[in-house]
């Protein structure tokens, strides 16, 4: 009966160990195993992570890749999790950070699990130091938690920025019945835009189409009436263009 070899893993590099890359660029880690059938599990923070859109696992002979389509905040680490343990798993507790009692939300989880009593954050951050405490009127712990440099420095936040138009206003003048693209190019082809008229965010409908195309973003109108005039405007959140748009009836003359 053949002996089954233990499956090891290559040695990797620190720049796959200690990775920085950029908000809503995509990023992998990988690492490479000595047989090319052995499956692995790959785990965030502690939990195991499955293969969805924009976290794919992937395997190419002895090489094992996490492939995260657009990085976001929530893919930095390291967790903060303080627990006490108390002798009733009925019995009520409270967390407080420098004296304030804190309540649940997305950056700050707080679970309790038989005698076990958890405060957990997610990612850290320099604004997490502090005293910490957990307690009831009965008895209370304390916990000082200090922060060491911040996980945010790494990331880099690029502008992105409208490459086309160059002016930050255009005039626009066309008939009605008429097919109307309104288009910016943005300096990312990832990035979302927000599409507004007369200040109010636009949604797509039979006759009104948000295209993206590689860095275009377009708003397209197939057949447009007088109603359509007004104020649009591309908007990326660091930059923007406004779209003046006047519809003229057939008898008039743009």
């Amino acid at each position: 009966m053949p002996i089954a070899l233990p499956v090891k893993f290559s040695e990797v590099s620190e720049a796959q160990k200690n990775k920085c890359t950029v908000i809503g660029e995509p990023f992998e880690l990988e690492c490479e195993v000595s047989d090319a059938a052995t499956l692995v599990c790959w785990y965030k923070d502690g939990k195991k992570l499955q293969s969805h859109a924009q976290a794919l696992l992937l395997s190419e002979g002895t090489i094992r890749k996490l492939s995260v389509q657009s990085a976001e905040l929530s893919d930095i680490g390291s967790p903060i999790v303080l627990k006490c343990e108390i002798s009733d798993p009925a019995a009520q507790v409270c967390w407080y950070k420098n004296g304030t009692e804190l309540s649940p939300k997305k950056e700050l989880n707080i679970q309790s699990d038989g005698n076990l009593r958890k405060l957990i954050l997610p990612s850290a951050k320099l604004s997490d130091t502090g005293h910490y405490m957990c307690g009831n009127q009965d008895d209370a712990i304390s916990f000082k938690v200090d922060v060491q440099g911040d996980f945010y420095d790494s990331i880099t936040f690029i502008k992105v920025c409208i490459i086309s138009p160059s002016q930050s206003q255009m005039e626009l003048c066309q008939q009605t019945s008429e097919r109307m693209v309104l288009s910016c190019e943005i300096s990312r082809p990832n990035a979302s835009v927000c599409w507004y008229r007369d200040g109010l965010e636009v949604e797509e409908n039979d006759n009104l189409i948000l295209e993206v195309d590689g860095v275009y973003r377009r708003l397209i109108i197939p057949e447009t009436t007088v109603n359509d005039s007004a104020e649009y405007v591309c908007d990326t959140t660091d930059d923007s263009v406004t779209f003046f748009v006047n519809i003229a009836g057939a008898s008039l003359n743009c």
